[in-house]
């Protein structure tokens, strides 16, 4: 009897299995929120050498920026507070990097960014 519990549970049938799927598809929903913060912000030039810079729609929507490593060390932040921010980025070593802009409403985005 134990054994067919067990296949159960493997096709999907036992309770563990659907509460497992659930949770996953909770975490793939992208709120209006996401998309609102996504769409406010870029940056260029990507890729980048010496300059980046940051372009927001509102200034006032976004608290810091964060550039961060492959490793996902933080290794530069700070807060928005116009427009356009200028990045001098020439001391980076070449490789990937994330450009993580956090919202007023604490969401955060981010996009990847290549220096060489």
């Amino acid at each position: 009897e134990g054994t067919d519990e067990e296949e159960e549970d493997e096709t999907g049938d036992g309770e563990d299995g659907e509460g497992t799927d659930e949770e996953e598809e909770e975490e793939d929903v992208v709120s209006v929120a996401d998309i609102a913060i996504a769409s406010q912000w870029g940056f260029y030039p990507n890729p980048a050498d010496q300059l980046l810079t940051i372009k927001v729609v509102q200034p006032e929507a976004f608290e810091t920026f964060s550039l961060i490593d492959i490793t996902g060390k933080v290794i530069m932040n700070g807060q928005i507070t116009q427009n356009a921010t200028r990045l001098d980025v020439s001391e980076f070593a070449t490789g990937l990097y994330f450009v993580e802009m956090i919202g007023q409403n604490g969401k955060a985005a981010r996009e990847r960014l290549i220096i060489r």
